[in-house]
């Protein structure tokens, strides 16, 4: 059994990958939504840099252009957690 507070590797690699995705966000607060200006080989380029190596699962869940958060809880930020 892991130790309490202890993160996996992957675990760690999708941490990463939500703050390089939310810092670069283009934010709108007439809408109240996120979006995403980043493509996957950019999100997977901060986790090399960050890791040197990175799981393709976690970077293939960041389209450009897709709305991260929203108002009604439909943002893949939102739902990644049911997700994964």
């Amino acid at each position: 059994m892991p130790k309490r507070g202890k993160r996996s590797f992957r675990a760690l690699q999708h941490q990463e990958a939500v703050r390089i995705v939310s810092q670069a966000a283009l934010r709108d607060p007439a809408l109240a939504e996120s979006i995403n200006r980043l493509t996957p080989g950019e999100v997977a380029l901060g986790l090399q840099n960050r890791f040197g190596t990175f799981d393709t699962f976690i970077v293939n869940n960041y389209d450009k252009g897709e709305v991260l958060s929203d108002s009604l809880g439909r943002g893949t930020l939102q739902r990644i957690g049911a997700v994964i």
